[in-house]
């Protein structure tokens, strides 16, 4: 588990009711988050797995297989 990832409270002048959370690492912005709650745990999923926003990204984690010839509800065909 490293300690990368850090958040910190961003006011945007634009709308200055709105508290937004920022998760960065080093200087880099990674994502915003609405609460501090939200971003709390995703500092702490990011520092157990940084590749934690990637996954469920692949067509086995969306679809549920890996083969483009299983047809399914989601698959569209052009006619």
């Amino acid at each position: 588990m490293t300690n990368d990832f850090k958040w910190n409270v961003h006011q945007d002048p634009a709308r200055p009711n709105q508290k937004l959370w920022h998760v960065t690492s080093g200087q880099t912005l990674r994502t915003v988050c609405t609460s501090k709650e939200d971003a709390i745990k995703m500092c702490e999923n990011l520092n157990k797995d940084r590749w934690h926003l990637d996954r469920g990204q692949t067509r086995q984690d969306r679809w549920g297989h890996s083969s483009s010839n299983i047809k399914n509800q989601w698959t569209f065909q052009l006619q």
